[in-house]
């Protein structure tokens, strides 16, 4: 009976220890589901925007999110140059009743300027979701423009950096633009010209400074083969080659261009009235005999350089023509003479 009872309270034991180790996970369970911190405003999301010499990154929260115009303006005003960007706040839920939010601006460090002498925020009105962002000149660092709702406190930001952005592309060369940014070059000079990136407060990033250049030849002429009698001067042609051509199939023969470290030179080798793949004389030296010589323009001809900062967001064109005021050649009055 002894051993039977001693065996008896061994299960007891056994049955309490397994009773006590469930009721303690029990009691953690419960926990973990009662007892949850409270989140807020943990789901951002970042985007990246360029506003011409700022760069904008936005954090958004599921309760409020910031949009930016797809466009900024530049102007120059009484305080100088400024740029600015609009941006608005979505208050969410879409059916919330009060939608007004407060908008603020601070370094995102400790400095000692006035942040406003840099960028300032500008509600359309009190409690407006719609703001202006205004840049006025360079700065370092990053500077917080928070918007909070008027209820509930929830907020939103965006990071405004000075990046030097570029806006434009200018060109500086011995040469001065016709309208229609026309350059009109004369043969066998070379002419160079200085490239750069440049924005409203004259500063752009060094990783902006770096332009792409692009080449085509614009326009359409007739060639074809034909004999010029050197003693007469005439000439005789065969009409049935007579065919068309681009002016982009010759531009690397009538140009020779380079382009290295944002300068361009370019120089016109030959004009386009001169052009012919191929001569030769015939009849005892007596008549030079071409083939796909130059006949005439069919639509207006001229090189187009394009140059283009690397986020193909702005270009510059320009177009290069002949200018047939200038020298290129000579001749005398007679082109053979016999004794």
């Amino acid at each position: 009976m002894n051993r039977d009872f001693f065996i008896n309270k061994e299960k007891i034991k056994r049955i309490c220890f397994v009773l006590t180790i469930i009721a303690m996970l029990v009691t953690v369970v419960t926990c973990a589901l009662v007892i949850q911190p409270k989140q807020i405003n943990h789901n951002f999301s970042k985007e990246g925007i360029n506003a011409n010499d700022i760069d904008i990154n936005l954090d958004n929260s599921n309760h409020i999110k910031l949009s930016m115009s797809a466009k900024s303006t530049s102007q120059i005003t009484a305080n100088g140059p400024c740029v600015s960007k609009q941006i608005t706040a979505t208050v969410l839920p879409a059916t919330a009743t009060n939608k007004k939010v407060s908008w603020s601006i601070a370094w995102g460090e400790d400095k000692t300027e006035n942040v406003t002498d840099y960028v300032t925020i500008t509600p359309e009105s009190e409690g407006s979701c719609n703001a202006t962002i205004s840049c006025y000149k360079a700065f370092a660092g990053d500077i917080i423009i928070t918007c909070t709702t008027q209820e509930s406190g929830y907020t939103a930001s965006c990071i405004v950096t000075f990046v030097g952005i570029p806006s434009e592309i200018h060109l500086s060369s011995q040469l001065t633009a016709t309208q229609g940014n026309v350059y009109k070059i004369g043969v066998g000079t070379t002419y160079t010209f200085d490239v750069y990136a440049d924005n409203i407060f004259h500063q752009v990033g060094d990783e902006y400074k770096k332009l792409t250049m692009t080449t085509t030849g614009v326009g359409s002429f007739k060639v074809g083969h034909c004999s010029n009698y050197i003693q007469s001067g005439s000439w005789d042609w065969n009409e049935s080659s007579i065919k068309s051509m681009q002016y982009d199939e010759v531009k690397d023969e009538l140009y020779t261009i380079s382009y290295s470290n944002n300068k361009l030179s370019i120089t016109l080798n030959k004009s386009l009235e001169n052009y012919y793949q191929a001569k030769k004389k015939i009849d005892g030296g007596r008549t030079w005999s071409y083939t796909n010589r130059f006949k005439e323009i069919e639509t207006p001809c001229y090189l187009e350089i394009k140059f283009t900062d690397l986020n193909n967001k702005f270009e510059k064109i320009i177009k290069i023509q002949y200018d047939d005021t200038i020298v290129s050649s000579v001749t005398t009055s007679d082109n053979y003479i016999e004794f």
